[in-house]
């Protein structure tokens, strides 16, 4: 199904709604029309290829730009790093002297298996899930271009309603978000571009929520990969050679793992109320052997390790050597060692522009750890008070999966619901 059999379709259903309302003709109308506007631009987004290696920055930046002066905003392009450029839009606020707000989503997506989707990713095209609601199938529907829309409408919106924001508010659409930020964010927050954008609150990314609340993020893990090498005697697969790498390597991993477990276990007896909360450990690259015949003399693997907040940093940096030490390995940590950057939200302006916007919309919001990664750790290393919410919930995750669609119902929830949160946000005081 295109966008005008979509609309056609919407028009029809409020045409039916005002025969048996006359007087709800033009709230039906308008109420259609504005579900097809997002549709649309979602569809759009979705049909630009931002996808790793490669992603299309020119297509999607072509396509912010343009949807910018629609909805009658200024825009700038910057390229902290040349070829991945960031799109902001500009609303003007009454004091623009107020710490402004700034709206993140990031315009890559991950790659996708095309054999394992029953859809073609980039297609945005209408389907229906298992329940026959309609839906909006391809990557990034989830993870994040639907979030990025539904901000855009949301803004679109509020001028149409002639309402004007105290604070001055940035819609930025950034790169590399999915490559851990490093040619993106994390170099932009040095810039003087961004220092001119006298930034007092970000609003970023969370994770589609299957449960019926909100998840809203005050912190995240941080990522300390370890690339671990273990060496020892090489010889032909015939004998019996001693001083084995791969031995030395396995203790490694098993005290690795006896860790992980300890933390798992404390998920699974409810000591915890979330996965932010521990830390986890998982072997995702190794290489060993050359030839079948030969034992290896050196392994060489790389650990994912998620370090929650709550765990001892300094603790956990004395076990690695410790257990290193032990067992005859060396290893070094390729990102380095972050520390957290925490929000501390309680009693902020911005947690109650939160709370409000979720009387409002009768929805209930729960403050967590995020499990992965977002460009807000960098806006928090600066001091700048950061949360995560993804406003899609009821609806079954597939960020970074197979198959990733939103729901229509969903996808216009998530519009109303920023509808109501940004004009909180931009009149905090």
């Amino acid at each position: 199904m295109k966008n005008l059999p979509y609309f056609i379709y919407l028009l029809s259903l409020g045409a039916l709604n005002a025969q048996s309302n006359p007087n709800s003709d033009l709230v039906n109308a308008n109420k259609n029309i504005t579900e097809s506007v997002l549709v649309q631009k979602l569809q759009e987004y979705v049909r630009i290829k931002t996808v790793h290696p490669t992603p299309d920055y020119e297509g999607s930046t072509k396509f912010l730009v343009n949807y910018s002066k629609e909805l009658e905003l200024p825009s700038k392009v910057i390229e902290c790093v040349k070829g991945k450029p960031f799109v902001i839009m500009t609303w003007e606020g009454k004091d623009p002297k107020l710490p402004s707000i700034f709206l993140n989503s990031h315009s890559d997506v991950v790659p996708v298996t095309l054999s394992s989707w029953k859809w073609d990713p980039f297609s945005g095209e209408i389907n229906k899930d298992e329940e026959g609601r309609p839906i909006i199938v391809g990557r990034g529907t989830q993870d994040v271009k639907g979030v990025g829309v539904c901000y855009l409408e949301a803004i679109r919106a509020l001028k149409k309603s002639n309402f004007v924001p105290n604070r001055t508010i940035h819609a930025v659409f950034s790169p590399e978000e999915e490559m851990g930020g490093t040619d993106g964010m994390k170099c932009f927050v040095e810039s003087q571009e961004f220092k001119n954008l006298n930034v007092g609150f970000s609003l970023d990314e969370g994770i589609v929520n299957p449960l019926d609340h909100y998840k809203v993020y005050y912190g995240e893990r941080v990522g300390w990969p370890i690339n671990v090498t273990a060496t020892g005697n090489s010889g032909h697969g015939s004998n019996f050679i001693k001083n084995l790498a791969f031995e030395k390597f396995d203790k490694f991993y098993h005290r690795l793992e006896k860790f992980k477990k300890s933390e798992e276990k404390k998920l699974d007896e409810g000591r915890v109320d979330n996965i932010g909360e521990v830390s986890s450990i998982n072997l995702t690259f190794l290489k060993v052997g050359e030839a079948v015949n030969t034992v290896p003399g050196t392994v060489n693997g790389y650990f994912d390790i998620r370090v929650s907040p709550k765990t001892n940093q300094n603790q956990l940096k004395s076990n690695l050597i410790k257990w290193a030490n032990e067992t005859n390995v060396s290893f070094f940590y390729p990102r380095g060692t972050p520390t957290h950057a925490i929000t501390d939200y309680k009693n902020s302006i911005w947690w109650k522009a939160f709370t409000d916007s979720a009387k409002v919309q009768n929805v209930t919001l729960s403050p967590e750890i995020y499990v992965g990664g977002s460009d807000s750790k960098y806006l928090r290393e600066k001091k700048i008070p950061a949360l995560g919410v993804n406003p899609f919930k009821n609806h079954p995750k597939f960020a970074h999966d197979n198959n990733e669609y939103i729901r229509i119902d969903t996808l216009v929830e998530g519009y109303e619901f920023y509808k109501v949160l940004i004009p909180k946000l931009a009149n905090a005081i």
